[in-house]
Order: C-alpha cells, then structure tokens, then sequence
C-alpha cells in the first residue's frame, strides 16, 4: 500500500479542508483549488487574492470556525455530504474560471502577474488623480519650500554671490 501525496489526496476528494494556518492566505487553500477540490474554510475574515474580481462564495464553503469536538465534526462532515452533485459542479465551474487569477502563469492571457500589473497601474493613476484635484504637490514644494527658512528670521545671504539662497525666484538644483 503506497500512500497518498497530498496533492493525490485533494485531486480525488470533493472537498478540502482548509484551517488557517499562521496568515490569512495559506498554500492548503490554493493547493485545493488547483485540484479542482472544493476548499472549506473556518475563518470568514480570511483575505482572498483579488477579492474584487473573484466572487470567492461561489466556491468557497466557509464555516465559521473550526470545532474538534465529534459532535460539530459530524454536523460538518452531514453538512457537506448533503451537499449535491448539481451544486459542486457549479462550485467547481466557478473555481475553473477563477483558478488563472490565482496562478503565476504568464502565458496566460489573465494571471496573478498580470491583475497584480493592472492593479498597481490602477491604483498609481488613481493616486495621480487625487494628487492633481488635491494639488498635492504644489502643496507638497510649497511646504518644501517654506520649511527651508525655519528657524530664521531672514533668508540666508549665499556668501560668494550675495544673492539669497531661500527662494529667489530661481529654481535650485537645476
């Protein structure tokens, strides 16, 4: 009798139990949904990848927490075998369509890498946007500028030109 992998194991059970480990994303999770098993989650706070984009209820089971006395285990394991057949090819049709945004995998046209890409470009022009209608910079040079005379009563005199070193209408450093 050989043993199983676990990666034997999740690719012939409907579902995988997936108990949070030490973060809020773990591999048990990921590992299931490439099997095509149907995770089962105890942490309802858990933080899915791209969770904007990817509708995780529609094949994610969740419970609310993880119980190891007989009695919840046996509600759990009635709860999922009740579960139909109809209800877990619909889990996993939706897990199919998610599964390329959680996999690193350029050659696919929608991967990780790629809505990470997207999703930095989005937010940097986003942050652009408040920026300007913020004028965040001009405000940003203008305290910049300011804060170069704390402390002094009068601009300081540059001692080889004589000509004020704090903001006489020339830029510095060009």
């Amino acid at each position: 009798d050989k043993a199983l992998t676990v990666a034997e194991a999740y690719r012939i059970s409907d579902f995988c139990l997936c108990p949070r480990g030490d973060a809020r994303s773990d591999s048990r999770f990921f590992d299931a949904i490439r099997a095509g098993c149907i995770p089962v989650i105890f942490d309802r706070l858990r933080i899915g990848a791209f969770e904007d984009r990817i509708d995780y209820s529609k094949f994610v089971i969740m419970r609310d927490e993880m119980k190891t006395d007989v009695a919840s285990i046996s509600e759990m394991l009635e709860d999922l075998a009740a579960i139909t057949l109809e209800t877990k090819v619909a889990y996993r049709k939706a897990m199919l369509e998610a599964l390329p945004l959680l996999q690193w995998d350029t050659s696919l046209p929608h991967n990780s890498f790629s809505t990470v890409i997207s999703e930095v470009a989005a937010r940097s022009k986003l942050m652009n946007m408040y920026r300007a209608h913020y004028q965040f910079d001009e405000l940003y040079l203008d305290t910049k500028a300011s804060s170069v005379n704390i402390g002094n009563k009068e601009p300081s005199k540059d001692k080889t030109s004589g000509s004020s070193a704090s903001g006489s209408g020339q830029s510095r450093g060009a």
